[in-house]
């Protein structure tokens, strides 16, 4: 590997070694999902985090036949 690539990994490392769960959707994962063409994505966030159980980002897909999916993780 060259020595950019690992410069990446370890910067890469450091990021998910000190970030929250929320900062890893916010800023990881919701540009991630709209990359991918995704849309109406939403972060489920409370501020009391004893209320977080299950579903953390909501959004919904458009397939080719034009149907609406929508996908809760």
């Amino acid at each position: 590997m060259s020595s950019v690539k690992i410069a990446r990994e370890k910067h890469l490392s450091d990021y998910l070694d000190r970030c929250s769960e929320d900062e890893l959707i916010e800023e990881v994962l919701l540009p991630l999902f709209r990359q991918l063409g995704f849309h109406h994505i939403t972060a489920a966030g409370h501020k009391d985090k004893a209320l977080e159980y299950g579903k953390d980002v909501w959004m919904k897909y458009t397939i080719p036949t034009l149907h609406v999916l929508y996908f809760g993780i």
